[in-house]
């Protein structure tokens, strides 16, 4: 599991990203702050370059050829109590990554 974090300060917003295996999955890049809060864009942006999602769907899956259902069943749950299209950004942006590798669809999905 991987969250992001954010505490108000006196004039601004601290965000932290976090993982299960304290810190191992995340880049150096885990922290960072703004005077407002972030976009639905710069939140997404932040989690993605703080923990390499496309990194960890490689090693998982390309040895699968990048079976699309299980990449989806991977991201068991996106949510934000302050960003309700969270989910739908993160899933929009695998799918245009996946759109960059040699996918192949999983047996359920050809028997479809």
């Amino acid at each position: 599991m991987t969250s992001v974090y954010a505490r108000r300060g006196q004039n601004r917003i601290y965000y932290r990203a976090v993982d299960e295996y304290g810190g191992d999955t995340l880049a150096e890049k885990r922290a960072r702050s703004s005077r407002q809060p972030l976009t639905l864009r710069e939140l997404v942006d932040f989690f993605l370059g703080a923990w390499d999602l496309f990194g960890c769907l490689d090693a998982n899956f390309a040895w699968e050829g990048y079976p699309v259902r299980d990449i989806h069943r991977f991201l068991l749950t996106l949510e934000s109590d302050f960003y309700p299209d969270f989910e739908e950004e993160v899933r929009d942006r695998v799918y245009d990554w996946l759109a960059t590798k040699p996918v192949r669809e999983t047996e359920e999905e050809e028997e479809d």
